[in-house]
């Protein structure tokens, strides 16, 4: 047998022309081929007449050459997009970053401006509390001290005591009534935290103190007797100097 196409001698069982490469038919008998292969291995025959053909390489097919520029292009697309993404971040990071600087430059900026409001917030419920304090008759409170519980009222007296604590109120008798000949008379027992850094208040000091009212004080004297006063619980002491 010879190829059509090189004319070159061939076996009949052969599907390529070993020369040229012309295939000979579409489908390959596989029982011949397996019967040569066991001629071959039963008496140890070689040579090219036995030699099966080796088949020639394929180009690939257009449609598969277009899949494959798709898929190529597909990953381009998506490392792209990948990529303006973490840019984008990073603009955004940067943008924060900036605008955070400048609300905290503002900030410092504006600090003066908000301390003098809250001093003058301060100052606002300082005077605010004392206007809701009523001046009362000592005597009234003595004599009904659970009508007065609880409610504001403001003095203005003498100090004669001062008991000082650090860690509890301070405690302060102050009398409240003064007699035409300037003596002062009818004592009020009060309790005060004085502030940090505020002015000590000291014996005889004339002072206005604003507070609530906690109907009265039982305290014992350096000689044993019980004595029972009004008491208040003051916001503000005001020294009048």
């Amino acid at each position: 047998m010879n190829c059509p196409r090189c004319h070159r001698v061939v076996d009949e069982t052969d599907r390529f022309c070993k020369n040229c490469g012309f295939e000979f038919a579409e489908k390959q008998d596989d029982e011949i081929i397996q019967k040569i292969r066991e001629t071959k291995e039963k008496y140890g025959i070689t040579g090219s007449y036995y030699t099966e053909p080796e088949r020639p390489q394929k180009k690939p097919s257009k449609w598969k050459i277009i899949l494959i520029v798709i898929a190529a292009l597909f990953v381009f697309g998506i490392i792209n997009s990948v990529l303006n993404d973490k840019n984008d971040s990073d603009q955004s990071s940067k943008s924060t970053v900036e605008n955070t600087g400048d609300s905290k430059k503002n900030s410092k900026n504006n600090l003066t401006d908000e301390e003098t409001t809250e001093r003058k917030t301060d100052k606002e419920i300082e005077n605010d509390y004392k206007s809701s304090c009523e001046s009362v008759d000592y005597k009234s409170i003595a004599r009904n001290p659970d009508q007065y519980d609880g409610r504001y009222v403001k003095f203005t007296g003498s100090v004669i005591q001062v008991s000082e604590h650090s860690w509890i109120s301070s405690e302060y008798r102050i009398a409240v009534t003064k007699d035409k000949y300037g003596n002062w008379d009818d004592v009020v027992y009060v309790y005060f935290n004085l502030p940090d850094g505020a002015d000590r208040i000291l014996e005889d000091d004339i002072v206005t103190f604003y507070g609530k009212c906690t109907g009265t004080t039982t305290y014992i004297t350096v000689l044993g007797s019980t004595i029972t006063i009004p008491s208040v619980e003051a916001e503000y002491i005001d020294i009048n100097k």
